[in-house]
């Protein structure tokens, strides 16, 4: 082989490993934002039946769901740690096990969040891929933020995510 095949062939190994390493972080990004989705949509089947239970949402502060501590004294649940049951009665299953919480929290800051008065809610989340079909401009221009990010895609309750799109 002379020098300048070499050349070609490091040349051609690089930029096919420069492709692999795009395709690879690309497909963590879409990963990550599949789960945000997933996981807001969980949240948002326990919402309803809770819903159905007790004939109202739970409050919101600061962005969590107030359903966390005892009956006589709610307290917002932690993202990624509490349970969502009915503190009542706690023989009853818990709606969630664990709140599940953003992919990203521990690195870069972001976080689910959550909006209620009570007869309705969103769900919000920050997704990576701009170029994600639902990823939402509308709901990005209102600059709330989750966490260290802004959100770009809910939930709402009564209606499928699919549906809140722009």
């Amino acid at each position: 082989m002379t020098k300048i095949e070499i050349r070609f062939i490091v040349a051609v190994l690089v930029m096919v490993g420069l492709l692999s390493v795009y395709n690879f972080q690309s497909a963590y990004l879409r990963t990550r934002d599949v789960q945000r989705k997933n996981d807001l949509k969980y949240v948002a089947v326990a919402l309803d039946n809770y819903f159905y239970d007790f004939g109202q949402y739970p409050e919101s502060l600061d962005g969590m769901i107030v359903a966390c501590g005892s009956g006589e004294a709610l307290v917002p649940c932690v993202w990624g740690k509490d349970a969502f049951r009915d503190v009542s009665d706690l023989s009853y299953p818990p709606y969630i096990e664990n709140f599940p919480r953003d992919p990203q929290e521990e690195k870069t800051g972001a976080k689910y969040v959550y909006l209620s008065d009570t007869r309705n809610f969103q769900l919000l989340s920050s997704l990576e891929n701009r170029r994600d079909d639902e990823y939402n401009e509308e709901v990005a221009s209102q600059k709330i933020a989750c966490g260290d990010r802004i959100c770009s895609y809910k939930v709402v309750s009564g209606k499928p995510a699919h549906e809140e799109r722009n």
